[in-house]
């Protein structure tokens, strides 16, 4: 039996992929590759199908693969021939509202530390796709046309998320052994405006954000604007033909790392020093700092090490501060 792609889906997350002050965006192919070497997905995150979208999986004989950059699905597929050209056609021929959705959820408990995402405390979630929810204005990315930046671009306004996750619930696609999964699925299209709909689906998007669910994404058979998965030959409209582009189409994400103020404390001189401008929080590579960069700027120069992920504080100015105990 063959399998071909019929999509991947990258995750790249800057925090494990930046060398200290180098962007990994910035890099040459041959140094991205070094610095993909070491990369891996599941350190931090889990890319899954939902539910329903797991019997679609299974029913059109597709299967989906992890690897350290993210997933790929592949269908299984004959040969063919159209307009005299050889073609890769699913087995099982697809419906033209066939949706598969992935679940986008960190696993790491300090993900939030240095990852800059928008609006993470807001009942709003991020959502990859095809095909553009009704909520959403004409600023929402495409996953096919967009930069990949995962930003605001990416990220469903309140209505927009309280209308993903009631679909889901209702098309199967939730898993029914959450809290709330009940709830949700026994609202009326109709209702979802009301004041009790809008708090049942809030405390759900709140409950499984603090477990860590980022959003999702969701791909279309048929997207907007011709941003399809397959390639269709309509000449005969009784025999629509459907078939897999040569080269599958292949998404990738970037997540962005977070910046902070970096606060050195020498506790046996009750002294602490504050980089005057904020600097990237990295796994790799190293950020100098000397005493120039600081305010109060020290009298001599100190070992100034890079801070970790793990103690980060908002203060009241807004901004995010890492301490360092020197």
């Amino acid at each position: 039996m063959l399998y071909k792609s019929i999509f991947n889906i990258n995750i790249h997350h800057a925090f494990f992929l930046d060398d200290g002050t180098s962007k990994f965006l910035d890099m040459t192919d041959d140094e991205k590759d070094v610095q993909l070497l070491k990369y891996n997905l599941s350190e931090f995150m889990m890319v899954t199908p939902m539910p329903a979208s797991k019997s679609t999986l299974r029913n059109h004989r597709m299967l989906w693969r992890k690897n350290p950059h993210g997933i790929r699905v592949l269908v299984s597929v004959i040969d063919v021939t159209i307009d005299g050209d050889d073609e890769h056609q699913p087995i099982i021929p697809f419906a033209d509202d066939l949706a598969l959705v992935f679940e986008v959820r960190a696993s790491d408990p300090f993900f939030n530390n240095y990852s800059n995402l928008e609006d993470i405390n807001s009942h709003r979630l991020y959502h990859f796709t095809n095909k553009k929810l009704s909520t959403e204005g004409g600023g929402f990315a495409n996953i096919f046309t967009g930069d990949g930046i995962v930003d605001e671009d990416y990220l469903l306004s309140e209505q927009g998320s309280r209308l993903l996750i009631h679909s889901l619930a209702v098309t199967g696609q939730l898993n029914n052994t959450v809290i709330g999964t009940d709830a949700i699925t026994s609202i009326p299209d109709t209702d979802l405006g009301t004041t009790e709909a809008q708090k049942i689906l809030n405390a759900y998007i709140e409950r499984e954000k603090k477990n860590g669910l980022l959003g999702f994404v969701t791909l279309h058979v048929k997207g907007d604007s011709d941003n399809d998965l397959l390639l269709y030959n309509d000449d005969d409209p009784n025999d629509i033909k459907q078939y897999l582009p040569e080269d599958a189409p292949s998404f990738t994400l970037h997540m962005v790392n977070r910046s902070t103020f970096w606060r050195y404390i020498q506790e046996k001189e009750n002294l602490s020093f504050t980089t005057e401008e904020e600097k990237p929080l990295t796994k790799n590579g190293f950020v100098e700092i000397v005493k120039e960069d600081l305010d109060p700027e020290p009298s001599t120069d100190l070992n100034y090490p890079n801070p970790d992920a793990h103690l980060i504080k908002l203060e009241d100015d807004n901004n995010y501060y890492s301490e360092i105990f020197i």
